[in-house]
């Protein structure tokens, strides 16, 4: 059974873009390969909200043997990428039934990441504080539905230019 995470750089001040709905203010600070390596190597199947997902693929991210982008609205075709429009419980008990070993990686936007938390699908959330104030943007769990505790897993230093990265579970 794949366990499904979210992976995730937030601002200090906790936003996952700017006002303008950028994430141009992370090119300062380029992930460190061998680690992103190994994460994106255990993944089988990106989520993304479509906003996320074009940005991504104008900006040249990674991709996974499948994503699937959360939308209302059609989506130009491309290969190994198909839609989900239904309910999100549906597509999540999909990835929850799959028989993949690889992990599910939700990469955003904040509503979705939500969406995936107030469901109880989280297993694991990544997140990487980086030291750059914004003062306004998407926050990175926009619209969570109640409060959640989290279980700590671990902390550290993620390379050399102030990136701290956090590792916690839900309970």
């Amino acid at each position: 059974m794949a366990s499904i995470r979210l992976y995730v750089a937030i601002s200090i001040d906790g936003f996952i873009a700017d006002a303008r709905g950028s994430v141009d203010w992370l090119d300062a600070y380029p992930p460190v390969p061998v680690a992103f390596a190994r994460f994106i190597d255990d993944v089988g199947t990106i989520v993304s909200g479509r906003t996320t997902y074009e940005n991504g693929r104008d900006r040249g991210w990674p991709v996974a043997p499948h994503t699937i982008v959360v939308t209302s609205r059609a989506l130009e075709p491309a290969p190994n990428v198909s839609t989900h429009t239904g309910p999100l419980d549906d597509l999540i008990a999909h990835l929850k039934a799959s028989d993949d070993a690889k992990n599910v990686w939700v990469i955003g936007g904040g509503r979705l990441m939500a969406a995936f938390l107030d469901a109880d699908a989280v297993d694991r959330i990544i997140l990487f504080v980086v030291p750059h104030a914004l003062g306004a943007g998407t926050p990175l769990l926009a619209g969570l539905r109640r409060p959640r505790p989290l279980r700590f897993i671990s902390a550290g230093p993620h390379g050399d230019d102030g990136i701290i990265r956090l590792i916690y579970e839900p309970i």
